[in-house]
């Protein structure tokens, strides 16, 4: 996962370096706008939960930037901008390679990120929240096995009751890193 994460730092980077045209793909045709599949899905919360720092080590922005080499100061987790663990292979690997490299050439995926990256990514595939779950608890018992869950920022899990809100405004302040 982390080489994902680096791959994606890395295309950014080039991307935020360069000036990229935009080169149409069979992915470009689709809509990244709210769809009748999002309202099905949408959840309502009775309350917003908040994160609570005490349960994971953050960094601060300045730290994430020296740590993961950001060209700005992350002002969200990781998980804001990445996919966790395997939750990528929930898709075909070419569709997932057209729509990352739609997302890369089309958009600054860093700096004009209006969305967490998983939210478009399960928007984008209509990825129903059943599997979702089995994934991410999947994922969470790999990381209890190997010692490695919530040791650190690169190892958390997405909140599937504030993302399925897919409401931009209360995922980008549960996933903001200064509380």
């Amino acid at each position: 996962m982390k080489y994902l994460f680096l791959l994606v730092i890395i295309l950014s980077n080039l991307n935020a370096c360069s000036s990229m045209p935009n080169v149409p793909t069979d992915v470009s045709s689709q809509q990244l706008n709210e769809s009748e599949w999002v309202q099905q899905n949408r959840v309502s919360l009775d309350f917003l939960p908040v994160f609570d720092p005490t349960t994971l080590p953050v960094l601060s922005p300045q730290e994430a930037q020296n740590e993961y080499g950001f060209l700005f100061e992350p002002y969200y987790r990781n998980i804001f901008y990445i996919l966790q663990g395997t939750i990528d292979e929930l898709v075909a690997e070419n569709e997932r390679f057209a729509w990352f490299e739609y997302r890369i050439l089309n958009y600054d995926i860093f700096y004009d990120l209006n969305e967490m990256f998983l939210v478009s990514f399960i928007k984008y595939f209509e990825i129903p929240r059943y599997q979702l779950e089995e994934e991410v608890e999947s994922i969470r018992r790999f990381w209890i096995e190997l010692g490695l869950y919530r040791t650190s920022e690169d190892y958390e899990l997405p909140n599937l009751d504030i993302i399925f809100t897919f409401d931009n405004e209360i995922i980008a302040n549960y996933y903001r890193r200064v509380q």
